[in-house]
């Protein structure tokens, strides 16, 4: 019977460690998604400058005032 109940309990375990690694990961995923974000909007916030400045460049060219 002993070790019956020692098979179980490692069963257990095991059924927990699998369902907490599951836990991490989806935890890990939801941080990964999080730094994405930022990082998405912080490149368009950079394209967003480069093209003003592009305007601005060719307004310059264009009326001469360089």
């Amino acid at each position: 019977m002993q070790k019956k109940e020692k098979s179980a309990a490692k069963a257990q375990l095991l059924r927990e460690k699998r369902e907490l690694d599951h836990m991490r990961l989806r935890y890990l995923a939801a941080e990964e998604k999080k730094v994405i974000a930022t990082e998405r909007k912080e490149l368009d916030e950079l394209k967003s400058e480069l093209s003003q400045l592009v305007i601005l460049l060719f307004t310059l060219v264009v009326f001469d005032f360089y």
